[in-house]
């Protein structure tokens, strides 16, 4: 019972870590100690009493471990995300203002990382804060800072030279001191957005700072822990090594690989593509973060050396441990390579010396190595780097041997229909995975799937001789390979990837059959080059037939990554809800328990049989019901396709960025957002509120702020279906003057900066949607979109035109009429010509949505003017600064009836249709709600 124990101690750990984060509550340490030492004493003494042969039932055992173990989850948990000691730095950063002067003196703690050639992050461990030079130092409990260092081109040699001193790896240990200023804390505000501090929580990390190399000094040239210097030495060696033996760019794929380099293979292109975005599209990304899977590979060399001298593993394990946790270090001491590490090193204890079976060791080192890990950081429970590593074990563990079984009964023509079946479902993929988003069509796939093996059964009858056909026939090694896979899909990339990353690799269930043993040679091979560039003088000559070995099997593995992005899809996935991904886990869950019964099932399926046989309709009985599942589709439809469900008001730089949703996933996006960051904002939202594709994307100004920036990345990630833009043209001269504005084309012509991005960044979208034949044409007035309870039309422009910012008063105004309730989204404009428009309508809008550019003199104008002409009930001013140049509750007060709304102070605004029809307007930030 002792890996039930433990595995039961893990599980209970987690869930109270899980139960603390959702419900925040904070609970007297007192009773939590009383009730886990209580669950830990009733464990000793059933465990004492098991060591006299006492049997226990297994409830008995897993309850009181759940005992000991889930109110030690909760109280760490809550140690870490409650109140912080006034004495510690995170107390101390909690309370500094933003823009405040501070003082800190550490420690560099891990080895700093370039993020380019001006730019680095080094963890810092502070132990002593000031917030003027005047003050005393005052010594804090330590607490780790990401310190964000730069340089700019007019600074000095001597700090270039200190920039390049502390980004260089015999910077861990050093003691510096560094004058920085509180950096304000940016909350998410639109759905699905990257959330900076989860993340700083994930990873430990107190606060980011940033700071410029000049306010640095080097105060003590320490060393750091003697085994993480020892790692980092050998690092450069490696290094080195790999420059002079490996050609490139395989040997920056090699120090990925091996070394964990993350960024080595950034901004590298093989046959015109970015090879990092190769490798993520074709499904085999993971060679690039070092994982359980890499240090699973060193192991197995390392064992094979030891074996080949002749070697005991009594002997040996404790030296092969030691080097497994020098490649740890080596490698970052990442949550995967830690977590491999010590599984790795229980596995090895187990066998050496305890004789226990493999299958059990690996489950109490899963469970020992997420216990250590979450007792020294629990929030990294929830980051992607510890699920995605716990999770493609665990799915090994739970549902590759059920599955292998599974693949060696199907024999014949049942195999082949598989086969075919698996392939119809990577086809369907090509056209996006709509299809699979709908449970109906799920259903009736696993019908398909059900009828092609009852038929190829039958099949198999009629010709006795494709009975030999099957995985039996083939070297198991292959069989244990194809299993693999589709555990890990099964398990964690299917919901994992839509999760986290919003796209799903379909090549990767092809060419990981082949990446995984390649990465498997890569690896080996560039650890004996390494190894032997340790040797000193004729190291690199021993390592050089490597090196070229390497370099083979990198051109290879890049070509393989290569073929693997340009021949498959690589769909975007919307964000699975909570209660989805339960869902899935728990139908997973059920398939286990049926599989694991199978034989009961059979026995009871046999034992009722003779009751029906002889009848007319036995024989169509194992037909009968996949045909039902397949028929599904053809019932009644769940839902009304065609009807506006919700219209969000994105927050993202200064213009509105709009998304009008369907039932049906279709989606009408107004506007880009932001340059450099748009994308990411529209990619990201779209997918948590359940869209993965555009039907129409309306671009109403020619301004780069207002998308077009934004936009020429967006077609690599979804499918759009048309797009609307101010004017079209081949020519970047003729689009210019298209534009009507002849003061552009003059700044363009002078080679002003903010003129010549109109043309450059009309190029580049222009250039993305051709590449993924995405139609373009010019806006006109009229209606855009017609769905059944909301129509998207563009507003006539006005009559005559100001001799200045003729571009802003040209720019469309565009009016949505949902379920009764008009809408107004005025991008840009000036005020003369917003009047001119709203004089020619008769009814007033409900809503008004305009850009948040309070900051300008005649802003006021403008917004007097909507308010004047449009009748709103609410205005939504849409932007991402809050400044203090416009004073919000005055404007309220002297404007009664009107609600006054901004994307800077309540986030992204969701409006949907509550049962009544009343409309409903919620703040993602604030989560405030106000209906209409």
């Amino acid at each position: 019972m002792m890996v039930q124990r433990i595995v039961a101690f893990a599980l209970a750990y987690v869930a109270g870590i899980a139960w603390a984060t959702a419900t925040g509550t904070i609970l007297p340490v007192a009773p939590l100690a009383c009730v886990s030492l209580a669950g830990f004493g009733v464990s000793l003494y059933l465990y004492a009493k098991e060591r006299q042969w006492t049997q226990w039932h297994p409830a008995v055992v897993l309850l009181a471990a759940t005992l000991a173990a889930f109110p030690l989850g909760y109280a760490r948990t809550i140690q870490q995300t409650g109140p912080a000691h006034p004495d510690s730095l995170r107390y101390v950063m909690a309370h500094a203002d933003a823009g405040t002067s501070l003082q800190l003196q550490g420690t560099i703690c891990a080895e700093p990382q370039l993020r380019g050639a001006r730019r680095a992050d080094v963890k810092l461990k502070v132990d002593h804060v000031r917030t003027s030079g005047a003050e005393p130092w005052q010594p804090v409990k330590p607490g780790k800072i990401l310190l964000r260092l730069y340089w700019m081109k007019r600074s000095t040699p001597a700090i270039v030279e200190r920039f390049h001193t502390l980004s260089h790896p015999d910077a861990y240990g050093y003691r510096i001191e560094v004058e920085t200023s509180r950096q304000k804390s940016y909350p998410t505000l639109n759905p699905g957005e990257f959330d900076m501090e989860a993340y700083l929580g994930q990873a430990d990390l107190v606060a980011s700072q940033r700071t410029y190399a000049g306010r640095v000094a080097v105060l003590d040239r320490t060393r750091g822990n003697p085994l993480t210097e020892v790692a980092l030495m050998a690092k450069q060696r490696f290094l080195s090594t790999y420059r002079h033996t490996i050609r490139a760019p395989a040997s920056r794929l090699v120090a990925a690989a091996t070394l964990g380099t993350r960024h080595a293979l950034d901004k590298q292109e093989y046959r015109g593509l970015d090879i990092t975005q190769s490798f993520r599209h074709a499904g085999v990304g993971h060679v690039l973060a070092v994982s359980g899977l890499h240090v699973s590979i060193v192991s197995i060399l390392l064992y094979t050396m030891f074996r080949m001298v002749g070697l005991r593993p009594r002997v040996f394990v404790p030296i092969h441990i030691g080097m497994l946790i020098l490649f740890a270090i080596l490698t970052g001491a990442r949550p995967s390579s830690v977590r491999a590490v010590i599984m790795n090193a229980i596995v090895l204890i187990a066998l050496a010396y305890l004789r226990c079976a493999l299958r059990s060791a690996t489950k109490v080192g899963l469970a020992l190595a997420s216990l250590m890990m979450l007792l020294i950081n629990p929030l990294l429970l929830f980051s992607p780097g510890f699920l995605l590593s716990f999770g493609a074990v665990l799915s090994l563990l739970t549902l590759s041997p059920p599955l292998m079984r599974c693949l060696g009964r199907l024999r014949g023509f049942a195999l082949i229909f598989f086969g075919l079946w698996v392939a119809l479902m990577m086809g369907l993929c090509f056209d996006g995975l709509d299809i699979f988003l709908d449970l109906r069509h799920v259903i009736a796939f696993v019908g398909l799937l059900w009828l092609a093996i009852v038929g190829g059964g039958a099949l198999n009858g009629r010709y006795p001789r494709m009975w030999r056909v099957g995985f039996t026939r083939i070297h198991p090694a292959f069989l244990m390979l194809v299993s693999a896979q589709f555990a890990i899909q099964i398990g964690m990339m299917i919901p994992m990837s839509a999760w986290f990353f919003g796209q799903f690799p379909v090549a990767g269930m092809v060419i990981n059959l082949l990446a995984i043993p390649a990465i498997g040679v890569l690896v080996q091979l560039g650890m004996m080059t390494g190894i032997l560039g340790l040797i000193p003088w004729i190291g690199t000559y021993l390592a050089l037939p490597f090196g070229v070995a390497d370099t083979l099997v990198g051109q290879g593995f890049f070509a393989l990554a290569h073929a693997g992005a340009t021949w498959f899809p690589f769909p975007a996935a919307p964000r699975p809800t909570v209660g989805g991904l339960a869902a899935y886990y728990i139908a997973v869950a059920l398939l286990l328990a049926l599989e694991a019964r199978q034989v009961r099932i059979q026995s009871f399926v046999y034992r009722l049989w003779p009751r029906f046989r002889g009848r007319r309709w036995t024989p169509a009985l194992p037909y009968a019901i996949p045909i039902l599942l397949c028929l599904i589709p053809l019932a009644r439809p769940w839902g009304t396709p065609g009807e506006a469900v919700q219209l969000t008001c994105l927050a993202s730089g200064r213009y509105p960025l709009v998304a009008l949703q369907s039932s049906d996933r279709q989606t009408v996006l107004i506007n880009g957002g932001a340059p450099r960051r748009g994308d990411r904002v529209i990619f990201d939202a779209l997918r948590e509120l359940g869209s993965v594709s555009i039907e129409t994307l309306v671009v109403t100004s020619p301004d780069p702020s207002a998308g077009m920036s934004a936009l020429a990345a967006l077609p690599g990630k979804l499918s759009i279906d048309r797009a609307l833009v101010p004017a079209v043209s081949d020519d970047r001269e003729t689009y210019l003057a298209m534009l009507g504005d002849s003061y552009i084309v003059q700044k363009d012509q002078e080679d002003v900066g903010w003129a010549v991005n109109y043309g450059d960044a009309f190029m580049a979208m222009q250039a993305a949607f051709t590449e993924h034949d995405i139609p373009m044409s010019t806006i006109t007035p009229g209606p855009v979109v017609e769905w059944r309870n909301a129509t998207v039309e563009v507003l006539p422009g006005p009559e005559s035109l100001p001799t200045r910012y003729v571009t802003s008063a040209r720019t469309p105004l565009v009016a949505i009429e949902w379920h009764g309730f008009r809408w107004l989204i005025i991008t840009d404009t000036v005020t003369g010509s917003l009047k001119q428009v709203l004089a020619r309508e008769t009814e007033p809008f409900d809503i008004v949505v305009m850009a948040d550019m309070t900051s300008r003199k005649s802003f006021s104008y403008l917004l007097s003017a909507a308010v004047e002409g449009a009748k709103p009930r609410i205005v939504i001013l849409s932007g991402t600064v809050e400044t203090d140049a416009f004073d919000h509750q005055a404007w309220e007060d002297a404007h009664p009836g009107i609600k006054l709304l901004r994307t800077a102070r309540e986030g992204a605004l969701t409006a949907t249709l509550t049962p009544e029809g009343t409309l409903q307007l919620r703040g993602h930030r604030s989560n405030a709600c106000m209906s209409l």
